[in-house]
């Protein structure tokens, strides 16, 4: 029983050990694992490293070492590491191993390699504790390079050191961030102060006040951008006073493009400076003498030069200089007009108290502001305005007078032209008024018949005639008001074709001769038998002509004589237009195509007027290229007119324009009219017109209920005034195009303003454009034309 126990002891104890020898496996291979990593990392280090005993016995080295030693890695292993350390550093490895816990970071020492030459190193060392034993883990890294490169530098800040003190300029360096780190000793004498106190940023205290801010910001700009520095500024020296320095710095970079440092020069330039204000105070002295003689000679020239005269005087009021414009002016010399010459000059009317009035001046220091007339060297008063002022020194006493004539002929003949055109338009509105009043009459008086029944037929018939004559009359006044606005505005375009002036004569003169034969007046034609052809605007030239004609029957009496002839002379039409009537007095003659000019006004008014015609005449020919004359011998010597127009064209083949025809017949049947008026009268008299003519007729008194009452009225012609109260007849246009009930429709605008045909053109929703009145027969046109196309799109204007 006792065997069995000791053996079943002995088998677990097999197994125990069994398991413990495959653990020590297992560890041992991931040992050699560790290792196998760790030699790895070791072998490539930049830096040589060994594991040493306590003593110093190297037990394992990388390659790196063995390189830097210059000695096989077997021939280091079991070598003393001190054999490699020169003299001087040997205390260091013997401190190490007599020192069992002391460690060293990054020392400098020299090793010795296999030929004996020193090799400058940074050794590092750590104690690495194993069970039962210690062991010295060393690093030792190459800075070969680095000491070279300090040596060079040690070189080159002597040589610099040596430079900068050499130098008569301060010289001074900082580090990449501005602190300074060196002044030569040229700063120490200049400033002062010592090095310790303006190392840092104390360099910036002998800099005067009102340059430091600037000097500091100039710095910090330059080290933040990294770009050089350039200052003139003011230094203060050892003993206070202060002189001007030009500063200047540039980086220092490395091999890496960084800035490495900062090194600059001050240089004194007080001398300069002092140099430059010197010329610039006598450059300044010289420009402003320069100044002075340019202004006393500008002056005296624009005395000389200007239609007004320059004039100086004594303190006693006595003349001393007159420019020559003005002695040119009155025709004397300066020795004929100093003193009190130039009162010989004066009108005998303005002299005395002219004269009186300077002496008041002269007592009393004040202003001289006064008109007179002078007798210029042509023989004539020319009014003269005469300003002047005292000059007076610092103590103010008056030393002269000064002071400009100007000769105000101009002005005062602009100012009669302002009072005649006054005059002229005074009178035109008087005449406006009576000529307004005169058709009025009649047709106030025809309102008065037509209030009373009942009416017999010639009554009636007698009314309507009065009412046509005299609405007509009124048109024919606006319509030449507005002519004339336009015209002077430039806004009447020539609408040129081929017109046969002697089919156009003869046209108007029948239209004439019932006034003529009123006036049992002798009318006497001379045109060409050939047609006489030219580019021209029909109506315009119509227009001319029965305004010229209609002015010679006007102002030529009763059983008097007309002549109209035609001729054509070199490529030119000439058209005559002569009577025997009262003419036109010589002094009216040159301004007898002035607006509202007219001749002998008579109280009776009988022929009336406005006094537009011939002004329209006279644009409407020069709109042709051509030009109007007038001719007369006086007062009851008849008149003449010559028109003359160029380009006389050969006769060709004649396109006959499109004339709308007469459809009254066709208008018989009735249309659905909407009339959109603010204007009662407007509204009620044309909505009476068309029902008369068997139309069916709706009435909106503004744009909105126009629209509303378009939907269910559904009309077929649109009459539209363009000013309505709400919003304007444009807009109203554009919202009808816009209704399924009224896409189709005519829409006619109606109003009293004279639109350019331009503007017309851009309002596409209009069919048509109307002045107010309309003319009736237009009108129904109009409808005939619609009922036949049921559309219309092209531009009629009234």
């Amino acid at each position: 029983m006792g065997m069995l126990i000791d053996n079943r002891s002995r088998e677990a104890l097999l197994v125990e050990i069994e398991a413990l020898r495959l653990r020590l496996e297992k560890t041992e291979q991931m040992l050699q694992g560790y290792e196998s990593v760790y030699r790895i990392l070791v072998e490539t280090m930049n830096e040589g490293t060994a594991i040493l005993t306590m003593d110093g016995v190297i037990l394992y080295c990388n390659n790196r070492l063995a390189t830097l030693l210059q000695v096989p890695p077997d021939q280091l292993i079991g070598s003393s590491l001190g054999a490699y350390v020169t003299p001087s550093d040997y205390p260091l490895i013997t401190s190490l191993l007599e020192n069992h816990n002391q460690s060293y970071d990054k020392q400098e020492l020299s090793m010795i390699n296999g030929e004996g030459t020193p090799i400058p190193v940074v050794f590092s060392c750590r104690i690495l504790e194993f069970p039962g034993n210690q062991r010295i883990s060393v690093i030792l890294t190459d800075i070969t390079e680095r000491k070279q490169g300090e040596m060079a530098l040690l070189t080159s800040e002597k040589g610099f050191r040596l430079l900068a003190e050499g130098m008569p300029q301060i010289v001074w360096v900082t580090r990449a961030d501005g602190w300074n780190c060196y002044f030569n000793q040229q700063w120490v004498e200049y400033t002062g102060l010592t090095l310790e106190e303006s190392y840092g940023h104390g360099w910036n205290k002998p800099f005067h006040p009102d340059d430091q801010q600037r000097a500091w910001d100039a710095w910090q700009n330059a080290v933040t951008n990294n770009d050089s520095y350039s200052l003139e500024c003011r230094l203060r020296r050892a003993d206070g006073i202060y002189r001007w320095w030009l500063i200047r710095g540039v980086p220092v970079l490395n091999r890496a493009g960084n800035i490495q440092n900062w090194l600059g020069t001050c240089t004194d330039i007080d001398n300069i400076k002092q140099a430059e204000t010197q010329i610039q105070i006598a450059a300044e002295r010289e420009h402003a003498a320069a100044a002075l003689r340019e202004s006393e000679a500008l002056y005296r020239a624009i005395g000389e030069s200007i239609d007004y005269g320059v004039w100086i005087c004594d303190s006693g009021g006595r003349n001393i200089y007159a420019s020559p414009s003005f002695l040119k002016l009155v025709g004397l010399t300066q020795d004929q007009y100093s003193n009190f010459g130039w009162s010989t000059v004066l009108h005998p009317d303005d002299a005395e108290s002219t004269l009186s009035a300077w002496q008041e001046c002269i007592r009393t220091g004040g202003m001289w502001d006064i008109e007179h007339r002078f007798r210029g060297a042509d023989g004539q008063w020319h009014p003269i305005l005469a300003r002047g002022v005292p000059v007076r020194d610092k103590n103010g006493n008056i030393k002269h007078w000064a002071g400009i004539n100007l000769d105000i002929t101009g002005q005062k003949k602009t100012e009669a032209l302002l009072r005649e055109s006054d005059r002229r338009k005074d009178e035109f509105l008087a005449m406006l008024g009576h000529e307004l009043r005169n058709p009025l009459t009649p047709i106030s008086n025809v309102a008065q018949v037509l209030s009373s029944s009942p009416l017999k037929e010639s009554t009636l018939n007698w009314a309507t005639e009065t009412l046509i004559r005299n609405v007509t009359h009124i048109t024919k006044l606006v319509d030449d008001l507005l002519d004339v606005s336009r015209i002077t505005r430039g806004l009447v375009k020539i609408q040129r074709e081929r017109v046969e002036l002697v089919k156009l004569l003869k046209d108007l003169t029948e239209s004439i001769l019932p006034l003529i034969q009123t006036k049992h007046q002798t009318f006497n034609l001379e045109l060409p038998t050939q047609p006489i052809y030219l580019q021209g605007d029909p109506i315009r030239l119509t227009q001319v002509f029965t305004n010229l004609l209609n002015n010679a029957v006007k102002y030529t009496d009763l059983d008097g004589r007309i002549d109209l002839r035609v001729s054509v002379e070199c490529s030119s039409i000439f058209v005559y237009v002569q009577d025997n009537g009262i003419g036109i007095e010589p002094q009216l003659l040159p301004h007898i195509f002035d607006l509202f000019i007219q001749g002998r006004i008579e109280l009776d008014r009988s022929e009336g007027g406005l006094g537009l015609g011939l002004t329209l005449a006279k644009k409407l020919v020069e709109l042709h290229g051509g030009q109007i004359t007038a001719y007369s011998q006086g007062i009851n010597q008849g008149s003449q007119f010559l028109i003359q127009l160029p380009e006389f064209v050969k006769e060709t083949a004649l396109t006959k324009p499109l004339t709308l025809q007469n459809s009254t017949k066709e208008t018989d049947q009735g249309l659905r009219v909407l009339l959109i008026d603010d204007n009662e009268d407007v509204v009620e008299s044309t909505a009476l017109w068309f029902t008369m003519s068997g139309h069916q007729i709706a009435i909106a008194r503004n744009g909105t209920q126009g629209v509303s009452t378009a939907q269910t009225f559904e009309p077929d012609v649109i009459l539209l005034d363009i000013g309505l109260p709400d919003i304007d007849g444009y807009q109203v246009a554009r919202k009808l195009r816009e209704l399924p009930t009224t896409q189709g429709s005519l829409i006619i605008a109606l109003s009293g303003y004279s639109l350019n045909k331009t503007l017309l053109r851009e309002v596409t929703d209009f069919d048509h454009y109307l002045l107010k009145p309309p003319n009736f027969n237009q009108l129904r046109n109009l409808l005939a034309k619609y009922k036949r196309s049921n559309q219309s799109t092209e531009d009629l204007y009234s």
